[in-house]
This record gives C-alpha cells, sequence and structure tokens, in this order.
C-alpha cells in the first residue's frame, strides 16, 4: 500500500467516525457547541480560555460516540466546573 493510499484510508476512517459521532445522540449538541463562537464564550466568563472549551466539547463528543445517557453526559459536564455548566446552557445541553 502506498503512502498516499494509507493516508486515503485513514482519512476515510476519521471522515466516517466524525460523521458517526454527528449522528450520534448528542449530534445537535455538538454542532450548537462548535458554533459558539469566541464572544459567545467571553460573555460567560471574561477569562475563558479556549482549552476549557476544548474540553467541554471533548466530552460531549465522547458521550455522542458512546451513546451515554443523559445523567451521564450531565455529570462529566459537571465536574468540568461552573464555566463548563454555563456554556452548556447556551448551547442547549441538558444540564
Amino acid at each position: 500500500m502506498s503512502k498516499l493510499e494509507e493516508l486515503e484510508r485513514l482519512l476515510s476512517d476519521d471522515f466516517s467516525a466524525i460523521e458517526e459521532t454527528f449522528n450520534g445522540t448528542y449530534g445537535s449538541e455538538l454542532t450548537k457547541l462548535s458554533g459558539l463562537s469566541i464572544s459567545d464564550l467571553k460573555k460567560i466568563n471574561p477569562e475563558i480560555n479556549v482549552v476549557e472549551y476544548e474540553k467541554l466539547k471533548a466530552v460531549v463528543l465522547r458521550a455522542s460516540q458512546q451513546n451515554l445517557s443523559q445523567a451521564e453526559l450531565k455529570m462529566r459536564i459537571q465536574a468540568l466546573g461552573e464555566t463548563a455548566v454555563k456554556i452548556a446552557n447556551i448551547a442547549d445541553i441538558i444540564i
């Protein structure tokens, strides 16, 4: 297999996983979360950093991939702290 063919296979696998995730249990929540701007986030907390936001996205992404219950997702978001909960609220993620 050539390096180009291997890269195409890897990307195809990645694209399939992404599509499955966004079509999963929390796909619409992921879309809303991904659509938030820095100014949206700064309204919640002027000192927010991208890492906090990305952690929340990772938790919701994983929840969608694993088809977690709302209760489990809520618990994981709450474990991230108050800022994550506020971001989740403006993205209409049930907390």
